[in-house]
Parts: C-alpha cells; structure tokens; sequence
C-alpha cells in the first residue's frame, strides 16, 4: 500500500464513520405547522419522529449502514491492500448512500411541501458530505490501483 492510498483510507474513514455517526444520532431535516385556532402552538416533527413515515427512516438506516460498511473497509483497507472487488464494494456502496441522500431528500422535501416552515438539518448534511467524500476519495484509490 502506498502512502497516498494510506491517506485516503485514513480520510475515507473519518469521514463515514463521522457521517454515520450523525445520521444516527441527529436530525435530517425538520418542520413545523402553526396552529391558527391556538395562535402561537407550533408543531415541531422531525425525520426520525414518530410521525415520519417508516419508509423514510428505513432508507436513513439503509444510509448509514452503509457508511459504516465503508468505514469498516476503509479501516481494513489501512491494514492490508484491499482487492479490486472490496474496493469496487465500498465504491459503489459510497455512490448508493449519495444516491439514498438524495432521494430522501427529495422525498423529504415532498413530504413537508404543504408545512409553514422547513429545513434540512445536520443528518442531511453528514450523509451528504461523507458519502461524496467516501465516493471521490475511493474513486481516486481506484485511479491510483488501476495504473
């Protein structure tokens, strides 16, 4: 293993298991509806609360397994050489958790459509940032293993 694909693994792993870490102990996005009968009750839900639908956090825990598994490889990867399917396995499994991000935020952004406010919160923004780095970091061991 060379120096520069020690390095990436390194950020690679710090950056899925981060990101796991906050999809499952964070919120991803948020919204409230005013009540205009009680003028000043806000509800306030959250994607991971009981009034989520149960599809939408099934593909949260899809996300996050995922970026475990990379950072499970990642580490193994700093260990020994990984062969072209391991590093194929993490690659692509960083791509469908980037994938899974978007989708659930477009679903997300279905589902609030109607509220009086809304946003995307810490979860959103750590699945999305550590799996396109998981994605560009892999991609360039993959470059640096094909020469």
């Amino acid at each position: 293993m060379t120096s520069d694909n020690s390095n990436f693994y390194t950020i690679t792993l710090i950056f899925s298991l981060i990101a796991a870490l906050l999809v499952f102990l964070t919120d991803f996005g948020g919204w409230y509806v005013y009540d205009s009968y009680y003028q000043d009750l806000y509800y306030y839900f959250y994607l991971g609360s009981g009034i989520t639908p149960v599809f939408y956090q099934i593909l949260l825990v899809i996300v996050g397994l995922l970026l475990i598994a990379i950072a499970y490889f990642s580490y193994k990867g700093l260990r020994e050489d990984l062969n072209a399917d391991q590093l194929n396995m993490i690659l692509y499994g960083s791509i469908t958790a980037f994938a899974l991000t978007i989708i659930i935020t477009l679903l997300f952004l279905w589902y609030v459509s109607d509220s009086d406010e809304w946003w995307l919160d810490t979860g959103f923004y750590a699945a999305l940032v550590g799996s396109s780095f998981s994605w560009f970091f892999l991609s360039r061991i993959k470059d640096g293993s094909e020469k």
